[in-house]
């Protein structure tokens, strides 16, 4: 059986082929991690290739992929919704993607989650976008009315820069500095189920972290692992660490 990696390398060779085949053709959302696997490929390939997310700084990005010439915003199979939030409500990005994956929907089939002024915004493949207004009405304990957003998305995330000093890239290892507890504490955290990489559950405490993943530790934050600052005298990693507000 094919591993995680292996099945994503024959996805974006699959979607290189069409590309050549039919001119144009477009991936699903893929994680800043899966983006590092896909790009490569692509750029091998010679074709022509642009990557969007429904706005500027999105981290899950749709890769398209033309024989003549980048695919514009405009052209990519993506549609923003969004609804209004209740300020009593405490609903959250795992919140609104739970209800969504509820419905049958694929990870893959949406891209970003975020709220801003009293409403959450969130982007999905053009295909599905009538089925979740038809059908996401509840988030939580809140009842929500989905509806298209037309317009250009000006939303500009911000980040508290993080420096943490760190052993290794192990998965233990940065829960514990950006949780600022002990590795036992950290490991409590992960075997629980509470500690979350690219959106998905990971359980392995020397599971390693790269550079551009996405760390989410529930009812703490959610983390952007952005680069190595260098190193201390010991040997250790100095870490820079963006803290998503």
């Amino acid at each position: 059986m094919l591993d995680e990696a292996s099945l994503l390398i024959a996805r974006i060779n699959d979607i290189v082929d069409s590309a050549y085949q039919k001119d144009r053709a477009f991936t699903h959302f893929l994680s800043e991690s899966e983006l590092a696997v896909a790009l490569p490929i692509v750029v091998k390939s010679g074709l022509y290739y642009s990557t969007f997310g429904g706005y500027d700084q999105s981290d899950r990005r749709v890769v398209g992929i033309s024989l003549s010439g980048c695919p514009q915003e405009d052209s990519f199979p993506i549609t923003t919704l969004y609804f209004k939030t209740d300020q009593k409500k405490n609903i959250g990005h795992r919140d609104v993607l739970g209800a969504l994956l509820a419905l049958g929907i694929k990870r893959s089939l949406v891209g970003d989650i975020f709220f801003s002024d009293g409403f959450c915004y969130f982007f999905v493949e053009s295909n599905i976008s009538d089925f979740v207004i038809n059908n996401f009405d509840s988030v939580a304990d809140l009842s929500v009315k989905v509806q298209k957003f037309d317009g250009k998305i000006q939303y500009k995330r911000e980040f508290e820069q993080m420096v943490c000093i760190v052993m290794s890239m192990r998965l233990d290892c940065i829960v514990s500095a950006v949780a600022s507890c002990s590795r036992a504490e950290a490991e409590m955290k992960i075997s629980s189920g509470t500690v979350f990489v690219n959106s998905m559950s990971v359980k392995k405490k020397d599971f390693i972290l790269k550079f551009g993943d996405i760390l989410s530790v529930r009812r703490l934050g959610k983390y952007k692992l952005d680069y190595a600052a260098g190193a201390t005298k010991k040997g250790r990693i100095k870490l820079n660490i963006l803290k998503y507000t």
